[in-house]
């Protein structure tokens, strides 16, 4: 068994995703396709951070498919400017399932930005 630390494939080079979708009914701002083999998992991990300065800021992380209630994780983000918080702590995408795509929506848009990193066990 092999494990590979990565970037959230939605990032670029490991940098903060910017949530700019507002609406769960939308297919939210992608942050990790998961891998394409199907004998490889994907460790999640993701913090969330309040750029504004709003209390309360729900974000809604999709796991997978956005009409299934059962794949939203909800999330109320407390004060704005209160650093990093875990949003998911190892939660497991398996490769090659339906949907393979982590996705995120916020309301307001632009104030939450998302970091993390995947454990990739193969």
């Amino acid at each position: 068994m092999a494990v590979d630390k990565l970037n959230l494939s939605g990032s670029t080079n490991g940098r903060g995703i910017k949530v700019a979708v507002k609406s769960s009914i939308d297919s939210g701002t992608l942050l990790h396709t998961g891998p394409s083999v199907n004998t490889s998992y994907d460790e999640v991990w993701l913090y969330a951070m309040n750029s504004g300065t709003l209390t309360n800021v729900k974000i809604v992380i999709q796991w997978g498919d956005i009409t299934n209630p059962d794949d939203l994780y909800e999330y109320v983000m407390p004060t704005g400017e209160s650093g990093l918080h875990v949003i998911t702590s190892g939660l497991i995408i398996r490769g090659n399932s339906t949907p393979l795509e982590i996705r995120a929506t916020c309301d307001p848009i632009n104030v939450m930005i998302i970091f993390g990193y995947v454990n990739r066990i193969s």
